[in-house]
This record gives structure tokens, C-alpha cells and sequence, in this order.
């Protein structure tokens, strides 16, 4: 998912004040998360920690929660479509900082050849005063600080990644108090930015609302746009991988998504073209593509997943999809495995 990956970032911030009124309204939802996504993202993965807690009737599990409770958690959370960056560390932060279960949502970006930020809303109860200064007494550097941030970094070289493997996931990190957010990656100085409101993030550029409009109570969600639109996973898809897979009747959309939803964490793909006429004839070549075609990412032909309900609605094609395996979901988004394959712009 923009997968997790290893931290090595350079933060370059701007003393200036940031913003207390608050960007959101209280609420873990997509919407929040594209607030401060900057507008020049290109993929953005979201993921509703709280939402998907509260599916698996887990979300009484909390800070301080007992071994059994923890136990019970990661029990349930082996269904889960999908997890944080700190979801493999939630037994080692008892004596963190900060712990697992603070965190409410995860969205995380890349900007092409800029890298990638995260972002996690923490809840709203949480001292992020307090969590900075005990970052400090663990051996972070103070490097920038203003009233309403401060940025912080660490030399991860120091750390035992047995005991204390998710600081190297905020090696260096910006925390904005009055807006409970921590920000990592090397797009964090673009997304302070946003959260300034001194550059235009995805909502005030009308990225994904297309894709976004349709599906209710998002739990997780994949979206790309422009050079990412049709990557296989988080690569283009090789000449190879195009040539083997059948894809060249399908369209290119400008926008494309995929969601786990609904009350009962439905799954879907959306795809926006640029008039109603190209998503007429993707969603007929889908259906047989689908139908008959193996997937460019795993090799496995799309009808052993499971059932597909296909429909062009104006300028959009939906997919909603009912896999055979509830537990092919979260592999699927590791992957980026989604029926909602395309052909690159440049045809591959």
C-alpha cells in the first residue's frame, strides 16, 4: 500500500504558524485524510483503524488494554483488510510513547518522484506535547520548532529494531498538536503545507471525488491518478507482464480506485474515464477480460476470486466484488491485485 517501507527522510520546514481551528470534524473518514493530502499526490492509500475495529467489534481494545484484550485483537485483526504501519510493532509499544490503538487513521501518499508522506490522526485525548518530549528523552533530535509544530528526528542506527522497530517508522517526524496529526516521509514538509492551508490539498483540487461518491463508510481505499493510474501494484507493469495479460481491449481511465466499505466491509473498484462513451467500452471489455483473463500481478485468472457485478454509470465503472475467501482481501490490496487493471497511457 505504498507498502511499508524503511524511513530515510529529510524534512525541510518552515517556521511558520500552523492553524488551530481544525481541519476536521471530529471523524475518522476519508474525506479527513484527504485534507491534508496534497493535491499534487499522485496514489494515496487510507486505512480507518477505528472503522475496522469497530466491524470486528474490537474497538473497546485500547491504550492500556490487558494481554488478554490484546490477545483477543490480534486474534480478529487476522481478518482485517488491512493495517497501519505500526500494526507489526503492537506488542512491543506497552512502554511506548505512543501506542497502537492511538492511532484513529493512517493515509499515506506519493508525489511521483518526490517520495511519499504519512500521516496518522491520533486521538483526540492523546498529549502530542507530551509524546514529542518523550520522543526526545528516547534520543530524538529537536530540529525544528514552532508553537504549533515541532519536527523531530532520530539516528535509527541507535535503536534495537527487536524492542524498538516502529521508531525507525518516525525517524523523523513533524507532530502538529492542535491538529493530532504526526507526519513522516519526505513529502512531510508538502503536507504541513496543506495543513497550514498554504497549498491546495486533494479536496480543494477536487482529486478523487469521482471516485470517492457512491461508496459509504470507506475502511480502506487505493487510489491513484495520472502516471500511477494503471501500475501493477506500486510498479508500471513491464512489456512482459502486458503482452501475457490480455489487457489491450480495456481503457485508461484518469482516476482509479478500490474500496473496502459498507457495514460488512463490501469491496469495490472505480474507474473514471474522461467521457461516458470510454466507460461504456471498458465496462464491456471488463466483462469478458474478467471473465476469461489472468491477472498481470498474480498470474491467477480473475474468475478464481470470485463473482463480479460490473456497471458503467456515466463517466464511471464500478466493480463490486464478492470474493470467495473474505481473508483474499487483505493480499489483494498488498499487492495492488485489483480487477480494475488498465492499459497505461503509453499502451504498456
Amino acid at each position: 500500500m505504498l507498502r511499508a517501507a524503511v524511513l530515510s527522510l529529510a524534512l525541510a520546514l518552515v517556521a511558520t504558524s500552523v492553524t488551530g481551528c481544525g481541519l476536521f470534524g471530529g471523524s475518522s473518514t476519508l474525506g479527513d485524510a484527504l485534507e491534508v493530502v496534497p493535491a499534487s499526490a499522485d496514489r494515496v492509500t487510507f486505512v480507518d483503524r477505528v472503522a475496522i475495529a469497530e466491524r470486528f467489534e474490537v474497538d473497546d481494545v485500547e491504550p492500556g488494554a490487558s494481554e488478554s484484550e490484546i490477545d483477543a485483537y490480534l486474534e480478529a485483526s487476522r481478518e482485517f483488510p488491512a493495517g497501519t504501519a505500526f500494526s507489526r510493532y503492537l506488542n512491543v509499544m506497552d512502554d511506548a510513547p505512543f501506542t497502537y490503538f492511538d492511532v484513529e487513521w493512517e493515509v499515506t501518499m506519493g508525489e511521483g518522484d518526490q517520495g511519499f508522506g504519512r500521516v496518522w490522526k491520533m486521538r483526540d485525548d492523546l498529549d502530542l506535547d507530551e509524546v514529542g518530549d518523550e520522543l526526545v528523552g528516547l534520543g530524538f533530535e529537536e530540529r525544528e520548532a514552532a508553537d504549533d509544530f515541532r519536527s523531530l528526528s532520530l539516528d535509527v542506527s541507535t535503536i534495537d529494531p527487536a524492542t524498538e522497530g516502529y521508531l525507525i517508522t518516525v525517524g523523523e517526524v513533524t507532530i502538529v498538536p492542535d491538529e493530532h496529526l504526526m507526519i513522516a516521509g519526505p513529502a512531510a514538509a508538502d503536507v504541513l503545507e496543506v495543513v497550514k492551508d498554504d497549498a491546495d490539498s486533494a479536496v480543494d483540487a477536487d482529486r478523487f471525488d469521482n471516485l470517492v461518491d457512491g461508496s459509504d463508510d470507506i475502511e480502506v481505499a487505493d487510489l491513484s491518478r495520472g502516471d500511477a493510474v494503471c501500475s501493477a501494484g506500486d510498479r508500471p507493469l513491464t512489456p512482459e507482464q502486458f503482452e501475457a495479460s490480455g489487457l489491450e481491449e480495456l481503457g485508461t481511465p484518469e482516476e482509479r480506485g478500490f474500496f473496502v466499505h459498507g457495514e460488512d466491509g463490501e469491496t469495490r473498484a472505480v474507474l473514471s474515464f474522461d467521457d461516458e462513451e470510454a466507460a461504456e467500452d471498458d465496462a464491456d471489455a471488463r466483462r469478458d477480460f474478467l471473465d476469461d483473463g489472468l491477472s498481470p500481478v498474480s498470474g491467477v485468472p480473475y474468475s478464481e476470486f470470485g463473482d463480479w457485478e460490473i456497471e458503467a454509470d456515466g463517466e464511471l465503472v464500478r466493480i463490486d466484488i464478492d470474493y470467495d475467501d473474505p481473508l483474499t482481501v487483505g493480499p489483494v490490496i498488498s499487492r495492488g491485485d485489483y480487477p480494475s487493471v488498465c492499459v497505461p497511457s503509453d499502451g504498456g
